[in-house]
C-alpha cells in the first residue's frame, strides 16, 4: 500500500525553509532514513511561476525498478545537501564527486571525465536513482557542461549557481538540455 501526501510552503518561504520542507517530506516517506527503497518514492518540488509557491508531492514513482543499497546511499547523501552547507568553492562536478565518495565510489573530478565514466544511458526512461545525468548549455555543440544525480520520478538534484536544487527532468528549461545519463552504480 502506498500513501501520497502534499507538503506546502508559503509564497513568502525562503530557499532554506523550502529545503526544510523537502527534508520533512522525505523523512515522512522513510526515504531519508532508508526505510523505503528510493525507487518506490517520488519527490519533487515545483515552483509556480510568479508566486513562489512550492508544492512537494510524495508518492510512488511511475516505474518500480530494483534499487541497490549504493543507489539509496547516493540519493540520501545528495538530499542531505538541500539543507546542509557545502564546502567552499564546490562546483557541480565536485559536488557529484563528493556525494559518490560518501557511497564509497571514486569518480573523476571534471564533468567531461565523469561523462565518460560508467554505462551510457541515452533513453531518459531507462534512468534509475543514483545515475548521473548530463546537460549541455550549448545546444549547437552538445558538449556536456552540467551534471546532476537522477532521483525517482524524473527528478534531478544538482549544485546550480543558486545552490543545491532539485528540478524535474521534464522542466521546459532542463528537458531540451538533457544529453544522456551514465550508470556507475
Amino acid at each position: 500500500m502506498f500513501f501520497a501526501r502534499r507538503f506546502f510552503a508559503r509564497p513568502s518561504a525562503r530557499p532554506r525553509q523550502i529545503a526544510a520542507i523537502c527534508a520533512a517530506a522525505l523523512a515522512w516517506t522513510g526515504l531519508a532514513s532508508g526505510l523505503l527503497p528510493a525507487s518506490l518514492v517520488s519527490a519533487g518540488a515545483a515552483a509556480q511561476a510568479g508566486t513562489g509557491d512550492v508544492i512537494i508531492h510524495i508518492g510512488p514513482s511511475q516505474t518500480v525498478q530494483a534499487t541497490t543499497a549504493r543507489q539509496i546511499a547516493v540519493c540520501q547523501w545528495a538530499l542531505r545537501y538541500l539543507t546542509q552547507p557545502l564546502p567552499p568553492k564546490t562546483d557541480a562536478s565536485g559536488f557529484i564527486q563528493m556525494i559518490y565518495a560518501h557511497a564509497g565510489i571514486k569518480l573523476p573530478r571534471t564533468i567531461a571525465e565523469q561523462a565518460r565514466t560508467g554505462k551510457p544511458i541515452r533513453n531518459r526512461d531507462a534512468l534509475r536513482p543514483g545515475d548521473l545525468v548530463f546537460f549541455s548549455a550549448d545546444n549547437a555543440s552538445h558538449a556536456v557542461t552540467f551534471v546532476g544525480i537522477y532521483l525517482p520520478d524524473s527528478q534531478v538534484l544538482a549544485l546550480t549557481t543558486h545552490g543545491v536544487r532539485m528540478f524535474s527532468l521534464r522542466d521546459p528549461y532542463w528537458s531540451p538540455k538533457f544529453q544522456f545519463g551514465t550508470r556507475v552504480l
